[in-house]
Protein backbone atom coordinates (compact mmCIF):
# COMPACT_ATOMS: atom_id res chain seq x y z
CA UNK A 1 0.00 0.00 0.00
CA UNK A 2 0.58 3.49 -1.36
CA UNK A 3 1.81 5.55 2.02
CA UNK A 4 4.02 8.04 2.57
CA UNK A 5 4.09 11.86 3.86
CA UNK A 6 1.92 13.34 1.31
CA UNK A 7 -1.31 11.05 3.20
CA UNK A 8 -2.34 11.75 6.51
CA UNK A 9 -3.85 8.96 8.20
CA UNK A 10 -7.24 10.27 7.68
CA UNK A 11 -6.65 10.01 4.15
CA UNK A 12 -5.67 6.84 4.06
CA UNK A 13 -8.67 5.86 5.79
CA UNK A 14 -11.09 7.44 3.91
CA UNK A 15 -9.84 5.98 0.89
CA UNK A 16 -9.92 3.03 2.16
CA UNK A 17 -13.58 3.60 3.04
CA UNK A 18 -14.30 4.99 -0.74
CA UNK A 19 -13.17 1.68 -2.07
CA UNK A 20 -15.61 -0.58 0.15
CA UNK A 21 -18.55 1.56 -0.72
CA UNK A 22 -19.03 3.42 3.12
CA UNK A 23 -19.03 6.92 2.14
CA UNK A 24 -22.17 8.55 2.85
CA UNK A 25 -23.39 9.95 -0.25
CA UNK A 26 -21.92 13.73 0.37
CA UNK A 27 -18.49 12.81 1.28
CA UNK A 28 -18.35 10.10 -1.61
CA UNK A 29 -18.77 13.37 -3.94
CA UNK A 30 -16.00 15.49 -2.21
CA UNK A 31 -13.86 12.74 -2.05
CA UNK A 32 -14.30 12.12 -5.84
CA UNK A 33 -14.00 15.75 -6.34
CA UNK A 34 -10.38 15.61 -4.62
CA UNK A 35 -9.80 12.73 -7.00
CA UNK A 36 -10.27 14.53 -9.59
CA UNK A 37 -7.61 17.08 -8.75
CA UNK A 38 -4.87 14.97 -6.74
CA UNK A 39 -3.42 11.84 -9.01
CA UNK A 40 -1.37 11.24 -5.56
CA UNK A 41 -4.76 10.22 -4.13
CA UNK A 42 -5.87 8.71 -7.30
CA UNK A 43 -3.08 6.14 -6.45
CA UNK A 44 -3.94 5.71 -3.49
CA UNK A 45 -7.72 4.66 -4.27
CA UNK A 46 -5.89 1.98 -6.70
CA UNK A 47 -3.59 0.77 -3.92
CA UNK A 48 -6.58 0.10 -1.55
CA UNK A 49 -8.11 -1.82 -4.77
CA UNK A 50 -5.56 -3.85 -5.65
CA UNK A 51 -5.06 -4.49 -1.48
CA UNK A 52 -8.72 -5.74 -1.38
CA UNK A 53 -8.29 -7.91 -4.74
CA UNK A 54 -5.20 -9.16 -3.48
CA UNK A 55 -6.74 -10.59 -0.54
CA UNK A 56 -9.61 -11.86 -2.13
CA UNK A 57 -7.78 -13.84 -4.61
CA UNK A 58 -5.75 -15.68 -1.99
CA UNK A 59 -9.01 -17.06 0.37
CA UNK A 60 -8.85 -20.32 0.38
CA UNK A 61 -12.29 -22.33 0.10
CA UNK A 62 -12.02 -23.54 3.43
CA UNK A 63 -14.03 -22.12 7.18
CA UNK A 64 -11.42 -19.99 8.76
CA UNK A 65 -10.09 -20.80 12.22
CA UNK A 66 -10.78 -18.06 14.85
CA UNK A 67 -7.01 -16.27 14.15
CA UNK A 68 -8.13 -15.36 10.78
CA UNK A 69 -9.76 -11.88 12.20
CA UNK A 70 -6.25 -10.82 13.58
CA UNK A 71 -4.06 -12.07 10.28
CA UNK A 72 -6.67 -9.81 8.03
CA UNK A 73 -6.05 -6.95 10.36
CA UNK A 74 -2.41 -7.20 10.15
CA UNK A 75 -2.59 -8.37 6.13
CA UNK A 76 -4.68 -4.82 5.58
CA UNK A 77 -3.74 -2.38 8.39
CA UNK A 78 -0.26 -3.24 9.60
CA UNK A 79 -1.76 -3.82 13.11
CA UNK A 80 -3.45 -0.41 13.68
CA UNK A 81 -2.43 0.90 17.67
CA UNK A 82 -5.30 0.77 20.21
CA UNK A 83 -7.04 4.39 20.46
CA UNK A 84 -6.82 4.72 17.01
CA UNK A 85 -10.09 6.95 15.64
CA UNK A 86 -13.46 5.53 15.63
CA UNK A 87 -14.08 5.66 12.13
CA UNK A 88 -11.05 4.22 11.73
CA UNK A 89 -12.01 1.07 13.39
CA UNK A 90 -15.17 1.36 11.72
CA UNK A 91 -13.19 0.85 8.27
CA UNK A 92 -11.19 -1.81 9.57
CA UNK A 93 -14.70 -3.83 11.19
CA UNK A 94 -15.91 -3.21 7.60
CA UNK A 95 -12.87 -4.62 6.08
CA UNK A 96 -12.36 -7.82 7.97
CA UNK A 97 -16.39 -8.06 7.80
CA UNK A 98 -15.71 -8.12 3.81
CA UNK A 99 -12.84 -10.44 3.89
CA UNK A 100 -14.86 -13.18 6.17
CA UNK A 101 -17.45 -12.73 3.94
CA UNK A 102 -16.17 -13.57 0.95
CA UNK A 103 -14.27 -16.44 2.88
CA UNK A 104 -17.63 -17.60 4.21
CA UNK A 105 -18.94 -17.87 0.77
CA UNK A 106 -15.94 -19.60 -0.85
CA UNK A 107 -16.63 -22.36 1.78
CA UNK A 108 -20.07 -22.99 0.91
CA UNK A 109 -20.15 -25.54 -1.96
CA UNK A 110 -22.30 -25.00 -4.74
CA UNK A 111 -24.96 -27.62 -5.60
CA UNK A 112 -24.17 -28.98 -8.43
CA UNK A 113 -27.35 -28.51 -11.10
CA UNK A 114 -29.68 -31.35 -11.62
CA UNK A 115 -28.67 -33.86 -14.54
CA UNK A 116 -31.29 -34.17 -17.53
CA UNK A 117 -33.34 -36.71 -16.98
CA UNK A 118 -32.91 -39.89 -19.11
CA UNK A 119 -33.81 -38.53 -23.11
CA UNK A 120 -36.37 -40.55 -24.34
CA UNK A 121 -36.71 -38.29 -27.45
CA UNK A 122 -33.93 -36.83 -30.07
CA UNK A 123 -34.41 -34.00 -32.64
CA UNK A 124 -31.41 -31.80 -34.84
CA UNK A 125 -33.11 -28.82 -36.05
CA UNK A 126 -30.84 -27.51 -38.20
CA UNK A 127 -31.61 -24.56 -40.82
CA UNK A 128 -31.21 -25.29 -44.80
CA UNK A 129 -28.22 -23.58 -45.41
CA UNK A 130 -26.97 -25.10 -41.87
CA UNK A 131 -26.89 -21.29 -40.43
CA UNK A 132 -28.84 -22.74 -37.77
CA UNK A 133 -28.29 -26.09 -35.76
CA UNK A 134 -29.85 -26.61 -32.63
CA UNK A 135 -29.34 -30.12 -30.68
CA UNK A 136 -32.60 -30.86 -28.61
CA UNK A 137 -33.16 -33.82 -26.33
CA UNK A 138 -36.23 -34.33 -24.55
CA UNK A 139 -38.13 -36.85 -21.72
CA UNK A 140 -41.32 -37.04 -22.42
CA UNK A 141 -42.35 -38.05 -19.24
CA UNK A 142 -40.95 -35.27 -17.04
CA UNK A 143 -41.01 -32.95 -20.19
CA UNK A 144 -37.32 -31.71 -19.63
CA UNK A 145 -36.08 -30.16 -23.11
CA UNK A 146 -32.52 -29.60 -23.29
CA UNK A 147 -31.51 -27.67 -26.33
CA UNK A 148 -27.76 -26.90 -26.87
CA UNK A 149 -27.13 -24.23 -29.55
CA UNK A 150 -23.86 -25.37 -32.00
CA UNK A 151 -24.50 -22.52 -34.47
CA UNK A 152 -26.25 -19.53 -35.11
CA UNK A 153 -27.79 -16.77 -33.20
CA UNK A 154 -31.07 -14.82 -33.25
CA UNK A 155 -31.32 -11.87 -35.81
CA UNK A 156 -30.11 -8.62 -34.26
CA UNK A 157 -33.36 -7.45 -32.10
CA UNK A 158 -35.06 -10.75 -32.17
CA UNK A 159 -35.82 -14.02 -29.73
CA UNK A 160 -35.28 -17.60 -31.35
CA UNK A 161 -38.97 -18.74 -30.10
CA UNK A 162 -39.40 -22.77 -30.02
CA UNK A 163 -42.49 -24.36 -31.49
CA UNK A 164 -44.03 -28.06 -31.81
CA UNK A 165 -46.47 -29.16 -34.90
CA UNK A 166 -48.52 -31.96 -34.87
CA UNK A 167 -50.70 -33.32 -36.84
CA UNK A 168 -53.30 -33.43 -34.51
CA UNK A 169 -53.21 -29.92 -33.59
CA UNK A 170 -54.13 -27.30 -36.39
CA UNK A 171 -51.22 -24.68 -35.46
CA UNK A 172 -48.22 -25.03 -33.74
CA UNK A 173 -47.59 -24.64 -30.34
CA UNK A 174 -45.10 -22.64 -28.73
CA UNK A 175 -42.88 -24.33 -25.81
CA UNK A 176 -40.57 -21.34 -25.27
CA UNK A 177 -37.96 -18.76 -26.26
CA UNK A 178 -34.05 -19.81 -26.07
CA UNK A 179 -31.58 -18.42 -23.81
CA UNK A 180 -30.11 -15.07 -25.93
CA UNK A 181 -26.54 -15.16 -23.98
CA UNK A 182 -26.01 -19.09 -23.32
CA UNK A 183 -25.81 -22.13 -25.62
CA UNK A 184 -27.78 -23.97 -23.38
CA UNK A 185 -31.04 -23.41 -22.59
CA UNK A 186 -33.55 -25.76 -20.68
CA UNK A 187 -37.33 -25.84 -21.07
CA UNK A 188 -40.40 -28.03 -19.52
CA UNK A 189 -43.32 -28.83 -21.84
CA UNK A 190 -46.51 -28.65 -20.53
CA UNK A 191 -48.08 -32.28 -19.28
CA UNK A 192 -50.96 -31.91 -21.89
CA UNK A 193 -48.45 -31.04 -25.04
CA UNK A 194 -45.96 -33.84 -23.63
CA UNK A 195 -48.36 -36.35 -25.65
CA UNK A 196 -47.31 -34.35 -29.12
CA UNK A 197 -43.22 -35.13 -28.69
CA UNK A 198 -43.34 -38.46 -30.27
CA UNK A 199 -44.35 -38.43 -33.91
CA UNK A 200 -43.70 -34.29 -33.33
CA UNK A 201 -41.70 -31.78 -35.45
CA UNK A 202 -40.24 -29.04 -33.92
CA UNK A 203 -39.39 -25.72 -35.53
CA UNK A 204 -37.58 -22.52 -34.67
CA UNK A 205 -38.94 -19.16 -35.72
CA UNK A 206 -37.58 -15.75 -35.35
CA UNK A 207 -39.73 -13.48 -32.96
CA UNK A 208 -39.97 -9.86 -31.65
CA UNK A 209 -37.84 -10.01 -28.10
CA UNK A 210 -39.34 -12.26 -25.76
CA UNK A 211 -41.45 -14.54 -27.99
CA UNK A 212 -44.61 -14.03 -30.58
CA UNK A 213 -47.31 -11.49 -28.97
CA UNK A 214 -50.27 -13.51 -30.41
CA UNK A 215 -49.49 -16.85 -29.25
CA UNK A 216 -48.60 -17.82 -32.69
CA UNK A 217 -45.78 -17.83 -35.28
CA UNK A 218 -45.09 -14.26 -36.61
CA UNK A 219 -41.58 -14.08 -37.78
CA UNK A 220 -39.88 -16.33 -40.64
CA UNK A 221 -39.24 -20.43 -39.78
CA UNK A 222 -35.12 -20.82 -39.38
CA UNK A 223 -35.02 -24.41 -39.07
CA UNK A 224 -36.94 -27.52 -38.64
CA UNK A 225 -36.30 -31.02 -37.36
CA UNK A 226 -37.89 -34.34 -37.13
CA UNK A 227 -38.58 -35.79 -32.98
CA UNK A 228 -37.28 -39.32 -33.16
CA UNK A 229 -37.26 -41.83 -30.42
CA UNK A 230 -34.08 -42.02 -28.44
CA UNK A 231 -32.53 -46.35 -28.61
CA UNK A 232 -32.55 -47.88 -25.89
CA UNK A 233 -29.77 -49.88 -25.12
CA UNK A 234 -30.35 -53.47 -24.79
Amino acid sequence: MTTGPEFSEEDIAIAGEYVLGLLPDADRRAFESRLSEEPALRRLVVDWDEEFVALADSVAAETPPDRVRKKVEARLFDEPKRGGRPWFSVLVGAAVGLMLAIIFVAAVPLEPPSPLPQPTHHAEIVAEDNSLHIDAVMNGETGDLELTRLAGTAPVGRSLELWIIAESQPNPISLGVLAEDEPTTHLIVASGHRSLLPGGTLAITDEPPGGSPSGLPTGTVLATGAIAPVPTQG
